[in-house]
């Protein structure tokens, strides 16, 4: 399992976003690039579904602390067990592909985001096509 925290959300200028692929904000972990989004309210989601909020305003040009952290955990289970992790279901990038996530709850509050590690061969993908077209 790996905890993130120290996160800070950038919401890109016109110029830094044309040097994406069409990304408006971007999520350093630790000071090293995360994860990144097309849109606000894919950013919100994906803060909302590991339960983290804004430090403060964030407007274009700007950067914000994110407050909370979050847990990856890789399983390396057959596919058929995987579904047996209790939480909300989700999407989320491993790998290069959109995979089924597991969203856990621990006592502690923070939020474990569960996959099926890339060596499982059966696990669950989806197109990446409609997963940006549903902004995750």
């Amino acid at each position: 399992m790996y905890t993130h925290k120290s996160m800070i959300v950038s919401h890109l200028t016109e110029e830094q976003h044309k040097q994406t692929c069409g990304y408006w904000f971007t999520v350093q972990a630790g000071g090293l690039p995360h994860v990144a989004f097309r849109t606000r309210e894919g950013l919100y989601r994906w803060m909302r579904e590991r339960r983290l909020v804004l430090a403060g305003l964030l407007e274009q040009g700007s950067w914000c602390r994110i407050i909370g952290e979050y847990q990856t955990a890789s399983h390396l289970v057959d596919a058929d067990r995987f579904p047996t992790f209790a939480g909300e279901r989700s999407i989320t990038m491993s790998n290069g592909h959109y995979v089924e996530a597991i969203l856990e709850k621990g006592e502690d509050g923070i939020i474990t985001v569960h996959t099926l590690n890339p060596n499982v061969p059966d696990r669950k993908t989806f197109d990446p096509a409609d997963c940006r077209r549903l902004d995750y």
